[in-house]
């Protein structure tokens, strides 16, 4: 009986209760109605970062002996096993014959300019392929002048390039035209190249025919809209409906899809993609494979706070095998990079 707690014990078990009811209710309502409704659209898009207070939760329980709390807490916790356990399985990826592609993957932030750390991060992947997202003026400036040798094959948007380009911009971000800003680095020949704009007027895409080994591979750096308000109210609409538009774009066969896809995975945008290709990271690792946020970047008070969703992605075709893959627990940017590497077979 609460009555009976001290005021802190009262505090820790409404937490907890709340917790375990909130969570139980947005699960069934995800389980009833899927996506539709704005509240549990927000809830999926927080997985698994939305679970995190679980074990406070638990805590809670153990300390005051609570079996109504620890009831409540029963869906939640099933759940979150019945989604996530699989993912920390032991992965084992069979090393193939063929050609070796190593690909890494970054959203630098708009408003970073921070050259020295990218200079750093690119020397140590070495990565035959780059994608780049966010990309400022000044990081655009310093590849092209620095990295030239290294990458001879670049394609660069900013709209500082293109000035008409910018009144076709909605979306209201900081640094909005920055906010569309690309790059994409290669070491392979880059025979077609088509930059896309999304409805919201970002870039969408970049797409990239490479050849590797003489094998013609169709790269696409990606950068969906992130959820934008639709009524006031939180919707992953707009992300979609530019999924879409990206999805049928595609070629059939030797396909990367690699960028910032602004879902998680456990959203329906992502079953949409994994229906047609495989996730790089999910294939050979184990983990969350959270990549947002870097709570460094967002304030010099936030280290400590863990990286609560997977956003960032490479996803290929089922011509192209995947090997390894990491999050790389580092950088400047609210987003961390994604480093993987591929056989072509």
């Amino acid at each position: 009986m609460l009555k009976n707690r001290s005021r802190l014990q009262r505090i820790a078990l409404i937490f907890a209760d709340m917790l375990g009811l909130y969570l139980s209710l947005l699960l069934i309502l995800w389980f009833l109605t899927d996506e539709w409704l704005f509240f549990v659209n927000m809830f999926v898009s927080l997985m698994p970062g939305i679970f995190y207070l679980i074990p406070i939760g638990l805590i809670i329980v153990l300390w005051l002996r609570s079996k109504h709390t620890f009831i409540l807490l029963l869906l939640p916790i099933i759940t979150f096993c019945w989604l996530y356990i699989p993912a920390w399985m032991p992965r084992s990826v069979e090393p193939i014959d063929g050609t070796r592609l190593s690909l890494l993957t970054y959203n630098l932030r708009a408003s970073n300019t921070n050259t020295d750390a990218l200079d750093e991060l690119l020397a140590k992947t070495d990565a035959d392929i780059v994608s780049l997202q966010e990309v400022s003026v000044e990081i655009a400036d310093h590849v092209e002048a620095n990295w030239a040798d290294e990458y001879p094959y670049i394609i660069r948007f900013t709209v500082e390039d293109d000035p008409a380009y910018a009144s076709q911009l909605t979306l209201l971000v900081t640094d909005v035209a920055q906010y569309s800003g690309r790059l994409l680095l290669s070491r392979y020949p880059i025979n077609d190249q088509e930059i896309v704009a999304s409805s919201v007027g970002t870039t969408l895409y970049i797409r990239a025919s490479i050849t590797i080994e003489e094998q013609e591979v169709t790269i696409y750096n990606v950068h969906l809209p992130p959820p934008l308000p639709d009524n006031s109210l939180f919707s992953t609409a707009t992300r979609s409906q530019n999924l879409v538009t990206l999805l049928d774009s595609v070629p059939s066969e030797f396909v990367i899809l690699i960028g910032d896809f602004n879902m998680s995975d456990q959203s329906n945008d992502y079953q949409s993609v994994t229906s047609q290709y495989t996730d790089v990271f999910r294939a050979t690792q184990s983990g969350f494979g959270n990549t947002w946020a870097n709570g460094n970047n967002l304030s010099p008070f936030l280290g400590f706070v863990p990286s609560i969703i997977r956003i960032d992605y490479i996803f290929v075709s089922n011509d192209i095998t995947p090997q390894s893959s990491q999050v790389l627990y580092e950088g400047v940017s609210d987003h961390y990079p994604v480093y993987a590497e591929v056989v072509i077979k």
